[in-house]
């Protein structure tokens, strides 16, 4: 397996592994509270709002959409498993997380506004947060609310671990949300911690 990270017009900067099957599609309405979700190797809760719904789904990848309140606006949470490249330390892995994600970034259609990364004590020993937003020139759209023609920015929230009990094996947990510049969610990255702090390891027999 190799690692690749394609940039989506949602920004989810995630790793992906073609050993794996691709998700099923799936439309199902996550209850409000919602419950923990269990794939291979981990599990999740979603956040507690109404709206969302699992899109795709497998053992190994998980995909949640959710629609804003303003045209165009989108919250997607993804959730994978993946095979990690050897990696030596703690720093060796925010490295290798930092290489892949930057070079995955197609400036050609975006314009990168912030990126920043580093390690995440609290999710595990091996834990790499991520940051990134950036600008969709080509995503120009006519907002309702102004009727002004208004660019689309896409940011995402990235955490990625090695799993506890083999580290060559990584889950990736993504927040990602689409919106009109100055219509920001203020509560987004607080969602987001909320998010990537519910991820829970479990066994990782059969993968």
């Amino acid at each position: 397996m190799k690692l690749t990270m394609p940039l989506t017009s949602l920004l989810l900067l995630t790793f992906t592994s073609s050993a794996y099957a691709q998700m099923e599609p799936e439309s199902q309405d996550v209850q409000v509270p919602p419950g923990r979700l269990f794939q291979k190797g981990f599990s999740l809760t979603p956040l507690n709002e109404k709206g969302w719904k699992i899109t795709q789904r497998n053992p190994y990848q998980l995909m949640l959409n959710k629609p804003g309140k303003n045209p165009d606006e989108e919250f997607v949470i993804q959730a994978l498993i993946m095979k990690l490249p050897p990696f030596k330390s703690s720093e060796a892995l925010v490295q290798q997380v930092k290489h892949v994600q930057v070079n995955g970034i197609n400036l050609t259609r975006v314009a990168l506004l912030e990126y920043g990364l580093n390690r995440y004590m609290k999710a595990g020993k091996n834990c790499v947060r991520s940051h990134i937003s950036a600008e969709e020139p080509a995503a120009t759209r006519i907002s309702l609310s102004s009727g002004k023609a208004e660019k689309i920015i896409a940011e995402a929230v990235s955490l990625t671990c090695a799993h506890p009990k083999n580290k060559q094996v990584g889950i990736n947990v993504t927040y990602a949300y689409r919106h009109y510049p100055g219509k920001k969610d203020p509560a987004f990255q607080e969602k987001a911690a909320k998010l990537i702090d519910s991820l829970k390891f479990t066994g990782v027999s059969g993968i």
